[in-house]
């Protein structure tokens, strides 16, 4: 195998290492991103379920309020703030927003959650790239370096021969003329 052939598969190889590092730096950057994409997705059904199930909850809080003082009122129960049967129904909304918010806040809590884990994977993909920028240099680097000693291997080598070639080459004699 010639010089020219070695050093063209040498760089063939340098280039080869090269790209396969940019492309897995790629790849695990786009999985990254699609991660928090999806992380991102999930937050935002986390926060619409909890507004869904608050408003079920002052719904039903309504339709329980309701009841009570149509209950209240069949039974001749004053239903002003300062009776009974007003005491009651303010507890009821109370309560009834008490686990509203409960539900808001524990979606709220998820979501915030699922996002900080979306900021994670974001991070992940920046790395991806930066390590495998780094990774890239490395190769083309390794790959730069392994060509000079080769070429270096080789002019020294090439020396040798030359030098072996003159001294076969030279002609015998001595100084006693012998």
């Amino acid at each position: 195998m010639g010089l020219e052939t070695a050093t063209i598969i040498a760089i063939a190889a340098t280039v080869a290492s090269a790209g396969g590092a940019a492309y897995s730096a790629y790849s695990q950057s786009e999985a990254a991103d699609e991660q928090a994409k999806l992380q991102e997705e999930q937050a935002a059904q986390e926060k619409a379920a909890a507004e869904a199930e608050a408003a079920k909850i002052r719904e039903k809080g309504q339709r329980t309020a309701a009841a009570q003082e149509a209950a209240l009122a069949g039974s001749g129960v004053k239903l002003d703030a300062n009776g009974s049967g007003g005491a009651l129904l303010a507890e009821t909304d109370k309560l009834t927003e008490q686990d509203a918010l409960a539900a808001l806040t524990t979606g709220n809590n998820r979501a915030k959650l699922l996002e900080g884990e979306a900021a994670i994977s974001r991070d992940k993909a920046t790395s991806s790239l930066i390590s495998g920028g780094f990774n890239v240099g490395s190769s083309l680097i390794g790959g730069y370096n392994s060509y000079q000693k080769s070429k270096s291997n080789t002019n020294l080598a090439n020396s040798l021969n030359a030098d072996t070639f003159y001294q076969r080459k030279a002609p015998k004699y001595t100084l006693l003329g012998g």
